[in-house]
């Protein structure tokens, strides 16, 4: 398909997949993209777009997507910030993961017991 790519998204694309030297800075990708700039293409502009390209490395493509979410949900005089506010599910699993990973105790054969508490009965029972 023959698509004309408008002079802000050629510029767009250069500062975030550079042809040469480092891309643009974070601010700068914004600002663009706010102003009306896009990539060519179908890209996921949801948080989980940009959560999913950061966590890949890729910090301009996340500053993108991060921007295009916040500029098609109503950009600062609509839902932008609540469409970036969203939770991500797969963030706190993984967090998680990290922070708060099980802890694993060796306990010798013949010692495993358990604590339990009833429902309606004030102590627990050991079993």
């Amino acid at each position: 398909a023959n698509q004309r790519i408008d002079r802000a998204s050629r510029e767009l694309v250069e500062m975030v997949k550079p042809s040469f030297g480092s891309p643009a800075p974070a601010q700068d990708i914004w600002d663009k993209v706010v102003e009306g700039a896009r990539l060519p293409g179908n890209w996921e502009a949801t948080v989980a777009g940009a959560l999913d390209a950061v966590r890949g490395g890729d910090w301009p493509l996340g500053a993108y997507l991060a921007a295009r979410c916040f500029s098609d949900n109503g950009g600062s005089g609509g839902g932008g910030a609540m469409a970036l506010a969203k939770p991500d599910d797969r963030c706190c699993n993984a967090l998680w993961l990290e922070v708060a990973s099980p802890m694993v105790l060796e306990v010798p054969r013949g010692q495993e017991r358990l604590c339990v508490k009833f429902e309606g009965f004030e102590d627990p029972e050991w079993f």
